[in-house]
């Protein structure tokens, strides 16, 4: 991880004015996700991983002020600490920003690699907490933006009816990766223990085939140049771009909505959430086409 500089932080924060951001990766500055904002806003930034670690208090423990019999948990808690290189969008100039995220299959797949990220967190009265399980993985670019690599999977999907704009990006240092890394083994339909004919595995190994020969195909031209094993990314998207592209398809219309949930409260009590879908998506729509929020 690139080293973070020296900043200045708030008195409260610390006896001294100035603090290196090394100090945050320790126990010197206590973890705090709160925000003073009364009012919601989608925080987009570039940011590096100083840390990640699970909540131990979440969920709350029978006996706790936070204990409720009567709610189930699915999810895992998580106190992520990121390092600020670049605010994409949101009212933010610290140079940390501390956050929670709730993910239900494990540590967060943001946190796992070693490259910067493009992160969404929601920011208001209930302090800041990731947009669940959105994020991309960004790289410098030759003339000093970030941007990600277009996602083979999503880009050549015909299903997908919304997809990141993409255009040429001249990465600062060569994205690339291993495409044998992606394929699949024989291990992820069988296990070691299994009891299957010769037969039955056989039909595995033809599907093992197929399918890795449809991720050899995924990572081609346009948005990939191949040289072998190695594919180098073409194509991307830039962060500003990106937050634009989930504005408009995700936050806008979670927004909207909120709205209408508030809008026709009295007239969606009772329903199943079939109708009240019906009544909400047919107001969201009417938002949409005035350009509202």
């Amino acid at each position: 991880m690139r080293s973070l500089p020296t900043v200045l932080l708030p008195v409260f924060l610390t006896t001294s004015f100035c603090i290196s951001v090394a100090s945050w990766a320790g126990n010197e500055v206590p973890f705090d996700a709160s925000s003073e904002r009364s009012e919601h806003q989608i925080i987009s930034i570039v940011a590096e991983k100083i840390f990640v670690a699970r909540d131990q208090n979440f969920p709350p423990k029978r006996g706790s002020p936070e204990y409720d019999e009567n709610i189930i948990h699915m999810d895992s808690r998580y106190q992520a600490r990121y390092g600020v290189l670049k605010v994409v969008s949101g009212d933010f100039d610290a140079p940390v920003i501390d956050f929670e995220a709730y993910d239900h299959y494990g540590e967060p797949r943001f946190s796992k690699g070693d490259e910067a990220i493009l992160v969404f967190i929601h920011d208001g009265p209930h302090g800041r907490v990731h947009s669940k399980y959105n994020f991309y993985s960004v790289y410098p670019t030759a003339d000093g933006d970030w941007a990600a690599c277009g996602d083979a999977y999503v880009q050549n999907d015909p299903k997908r009816k919304n997809k990141e704009p993409l255009e040429d990006i001249s990465f600062l240092d060569p994205v690339e990766v291993n495409v044998p890394d992606f394929y699949v083994t024989l291990n992820d339909y069988v296990d070691e223990d299994d009891v299957v004919s010769d037969a039955r595995k056989a039909e595995f190994q033809a599907e093992v085939v197929s399918e890795n020969a449809e991720i050899d195909g995924l990572y081609q031209a346009p948005i990939w140049k191949r040289n072998g094993a190695t594919a180098t990314c073409l194509l991307g998207t830039r962060v500003v771009d990106l937050h634009a592209f989930q504005n408009e398809t995700r936050f806008l219309p979670d927004q909207r909505d909120e709205i209408c949930k508030i809008r026709h409260a009295d007239e969606l009590e009772g329903l199943d959430w079939q109708d009240k879908r019906v009544i909400v998506k047919a107001c969201a729509d009417v938002l949409k086409i005035q350009n509202l929020p």
